[in-house]
C-alpha cells in the first residue's frame, strides 16, 4: 500500500494524548464473569492502555479472631497496552441481487457487511 506524497500520517506526530483507560479489569474472566461480558472503553488513540488487577486469594485473605492486624503486600496493577489498527472492506453488489428474494437475509450487501464485523 502506497501512501500519497505529503500525507500527515499519525506515526510521525509528537502531540498525541495519552490514551489510558479509568477501568481497572480483571483479567481472570471466570472469575468475573460480568465484568468480562461488560462493555469496555473506546480507544482514542493509536496506541491505547488499561490497567488490570487480580482478586486475592480467599485463603491469603483469612485471619484468626483477635489476631493483630498487619499490612499485607500489596502488588500493583499491570498497565497493558494495544496498537489500533484500520480495517478496510470495499464490498458491491449489483441491484438485481438486492431485489431478489434471498435465503437466508434480506441484503446480500448487509450480509457482506455483517460478516465483516
Amino acid at each position: 500500500m502506497a501512501v500519497p506524497g505529503n500525507t500527515v500520517q499519525s506515526l510521525t506526530r509528537t502531540n498525541k494524548r495519552e490514551d489510558l483507560s479509568s477501568i481497572v479489569s480483571m483479567i481472570d474472566p471466570l472469575s468475573t464473569p460480568v465484568l468480562t461480558m461488560a462493555k469496555k472503553t473506546t480507544a482514542t488513540a493509536k496506541y491505547h492502555e488499561w490497567n488490570t488487577d487480580v482478586l486475592a486469594d480467599a485463603a491469603a485473605n483469612s485471619h484468626i479472631d483477635g489476631d493483630n492486624d498487619a499490612a499485607s503486600a500489596s502488588t500493583a496493577t499491570v498497565r497493558p497496552g494495544n496498537r489500533t489498527q484500520i480495517l478496510k472492506k470495499t464490498a458491491s453488489t449489483s441491484g438485481s441481487v438486492e431485489a431478489i428474494d434471498l435465503a437466508g437475509t434480506k441484503s446480500e450487501m448487509a450480509f457482506i457487511w455483517s460478516a465483516a464485523a
